[in-house]
Parts: structure tokens; sequence; C-alpha cells
């Protein structure tokens, strides 16, 4: 049932995206660009699949503490418990100080309609602008690297401590993606190298 509703969840925020609110034009990360659609597609899938998986990796956080389960310290071991939870943690805190910072911004003279109204889409715009799920693949990647060179990897052979994996590696290879596809954009949009050639610093 948790995890029916961290799906629901994601349906909710992918709607939130692909609309317009308020006057947005819908978030850039989403409004592909028919001329591009291929390498936009490729480009933004990190972020259209972050819009379930993080969901899916707070569930999986939260039924982890459930009972019955392993003591805290042998928790602490199993990757997939670390992975959602390094993952959860970087989502908390990047998302309280985005909601603090808009409300401290704007709550005081916005009317309570247009608040409402605005707050999910600028939260989604703000948190894809700062790549909040590569730092999520970060998060995970360095737990991950603790675990290991540490001596402390433990899986645990039980179906939520695989999901926990799944979902892992999930976010590294998203944090991948953002690196490599990132930066094959940017180079095929905001680069244009110098004509063979040319002189280049004096030499």
């Amino acid at each position: 049932m948790i995890l029916v509703a961290a799906t629901a969840v994601g349906f909710a925020s992918a709607r939130t995206c692909a609309e317009s609110w308020a006057g947005l034009a819908g978030i850039p990360a989403f409004a592909l660009q028919p001329d591009f659609w291929a390498s936009e597609a490729l480009a933004r899938a990190p972020d259209w699949a972050a819009l379930w998986l993080g969901p899916w990796t707070v569930a999986l956080f939260g039924l982890r503490w459930r009972g019955p389960r392993p003591r805290r310290r042998r928790l602490l071991r199993r990757p997939g418990a670390v992975a959602c939870g390094a993952a959860a943690i970087i989502w908390g805190v990047g998302s309280g100080l985005i909601v603090a910072i808009l409300a401290l911004r704007y709550l005081p003279t916005w009317p309570p309609w247009l608040w409402a109204a605005f707050l999910w889409p600028l939260y989604f715009h703000i948190a894809f602008d700062l790549h909040l799920p590569a730092l999520m693949g970060a998060a995970v990647a360095g737990a991950w690297a603790t675990l290991a060179i540490g001596g402390r990897w433990r899986p645990e052979r039980s179906w939520i401590d695989r999901a926990g994996r799944i979902a892992g590696a999930c976010w590294v290879a998203l944090l991948l993606m953002e690196l490599g596809l990132g930066t094959w954009t940017y180079l095929s949009h905001h680069f244009t190298p110098p004509p063979p050639g040319a002189r280049l610093w004096g030499f």
C-alpha cells in the first residue's frame, strides 16, 4: 500500500511538471523541443525517472524501519537500507531548504491561492536546476563506497534490501547519466570548437 501511494505521488509530480501552472510555461526540463527530441529526451530522462524513484526510495526507507528488522548496527551495514537512507536524507534536506526559502521570500506577500498554485512548480524548477537527483546519486555512491572500503558491505537476502539496492543503483545510474549526457548536451548547444588551424593563446 505504501509503494502504491509512492507511485501515485510520482504520477502527480509528473503531471505538475508536464502542465503549465499560473503562467509558467512548464518546467524547462520537460518542454521537449521537436527538432531535438531524441537528444533532449535522453538528456532529460534522469529528471523524469527521479519523479518516481524519489517517492519509491522514501517509501522503501520507511518500510525498512518497520518491524521485524535487524538491529540498528546491522541495518547500517545493509547496502539497500544505506542507499535509501542516503538518498532520502539528501532529498529531505534539499527539499526542506527549497521550501523554507520559498516561504521566507514569498509567503508574507503572496495570497494563499497564489502560494498554492506556485509552490510545487517552483519547487520542481529549483530542484532540477540545482540537480538534486544527481546529488542524491552522489550520496548513494559515497555511502556505498564507505561501506565497501570499510569492509561493512553486508547484503541481506530479502526483497526489501534487494529493492533498496536496485533503487540505489538507479540513483547512481542517474548520476552517471547526468554527468555524461549533461556534458554532451552542453558541448552540443553551448560550445563552438575553433576552426582548424586557428591560432590559440598566441601560439
